[in-house]
């Protein structure tokens, strides 16, 4: 009886006020009172039909089998989700905000993630605002680490996760330009104008601050010391520089050209420094824009892309201006043939049609002659120089016709150019 006893009162204990599954039981039972066994039972069948009738088993106690029931949710560190579900982002491109993710609570807690589907692209670096915890940075993830969007990153419709690393978010996604390296180019060919993320390789100027992320690319720093007038450079380290780049900053003529490195220490430019004193340079395969607030992406118009040769057994500078240097531009589209260029052995022939024998009597060439015009073998007789460029000659003592060799002089160039496909050049950035 004294068991019984405890499982009703231990029943009734764990029973919480706001989920009571036992109501009012039919007798109370005292100490230092004899029970009665059909107050004793009467009680336990209360029990007994008030768990059937309530208890998780029959479905009717919503704050077990719901979650959603309670009135403060599991936090994440006891077992409660970490990921939040935001719907369609609102606000702007580069500051999207998420009102009220499910379930309610999210903080800014490292580990902790919404979901989304997104209202917009953004064009530059974002931020987001969820559940009204303020505007945060949102990276992207890179093979170098976290950094900041520049546009693309995000595109309107798509699902993503943004989880926040205790200072940022970092984006995950299905959109590939987060993976895709800065300075990294590509051939397009699509008819909707240029891919997000990527500028057109047609040389113009951008932002510094814009494009920071594909500047810091495409452009080396480093510290040097000027002495003014002197085209020598005093370079901390300078192996990661090469002969032909552009060099822009203090001290220097904006867009001077590295015309050696005669040391690992030391860069020559095509230009006297302007001053002396320490600067600090930029230094890269592309001009440096303004040198200030400004750069360069490369100019590939009507250029195709080969690998530098750093050994030089294949480009040489009789062809290819730097062949080791990233940037560098080769070849033409025609050639200008020398003498010396063509196979040995060729010669030009021809006929020469005489009018009149005798002093004086005319000739002309069939086109392709000059003024060397010379008798073919066996034949009697001399010519004289042509006089005019239409190459009319005399001929003392000449009948019939000869068959004559003479060297071509009109000069027309040879085209080089090989078959090609036409595409657009971008640049990651």
């Amino acid at each position: 009886m004294r068991k019984i006893l405890a499982l009703v009162l231990s029943l009734l204990w764990l029973a919480p006020a706001s989920a009571q599954i036992v109501g009012t039981l039919p007798f109370t039972l005292q100490n230092g009172t004899i029970a009665d066994a059909n107050q004793v039972m009467a009680d336990l069948n209360t029990v007994v039909a008030a768990v059937n009738a309530n208890a998780a088993t029959a479905g009717a106690n919503s704050n077990i089998t719901a979650l959603n029931g309670l009135t403060t949710p599991i936090v994440y560190t006891s077992g409660g989700t970490a990921n939040y579900i935001g719907g369609t982002s609102s606000g702007s491109a580069n500051a999207q905000i998420i009102a009220s993710p499910i379930p309610s609570g999210f903080n800014l807690i490292t580990g902790k993630s919404v979901t989304f589907i997104a209202g917009f692209t953004n064009n530059g670096p974002t931020q987001l605002n969820v559940n009204s915890t303020g505007l945060t940075n949102v990276f992207k993830q890179t093979a170098s680490g976290a950094v900041a969007m520049v546009g693309g990153e995000i595109v309107l419709g798509q699902v993503y996760t943004a989880v926040f690393d205790g200072t940022e978010y970092q984006i995950q996604g299905p959109s590939p330009q987060g993976v895709v390296l800065p300075c990294t180019v590509v051939d397009w060919v699509g008819a909707n104008g240029a891919p997000s993320g990527y500028l057109l390789m047609n040389g113009q100027a951008v932002s510094r601050t814009t494009f920071a992320t594909l500047f810091s690319c495409i452009a080396v720093q480093g510290v040097a010391g000027s002495t003014s007038g002197s085209n020598v450079q005093v370079a901390l380290n300078s192996a990661p520089f090469q002969v032909g780049w552009f060099v822009g900053g203090n001290n220097v003529v904006c867009n001077s050209v590295i015309v050696a490195i005669p040391d690992g220490s030391h860069i020559n430019l095509n230009n006297t420094t302007t001053a002396s004193g320490a600067t600090t340079l930029t230094i890269g395969p592309f001009p440096q824009g303004d040198c200030s607030t400004t750069f360069n992406v490369g100019n590939f118009l009507g250029r195709s892309t080969i690998m530098r040769d750093t050994g030089g057994s294949v480009l040489t500078a009789a062809t290819c201006t730097n062949p080791a240097t990233i940037g560098s531009s080769c070849g033409a589209q025609t050639q200008q043939l020398t003498l010396a260029q063509l196979p040995t052995g060729i010669t030009v022939t021809g006929t020469v049609s005489v009018s009149a024998s005798g002093s004086g009597a005319l000739f002309q060439g069939n086109g392709i002659f000059n003024a060397a015009f010379q008798a073919a073998a066996g034949t009697t007789g001399s010519f004289v120089a042509a006089t005019n460029s239409g190459g009319w000659g005399q001929q003392p003592t000449l009948s019939g016709s000869n068959t004559l060799t003479s060297n071509n002089t009109s000069g027309a160039v040879h085209p080089i150019l090989p078959p090609v496909a036409l595409v657009d050049k971008y640049i990651k950035f």
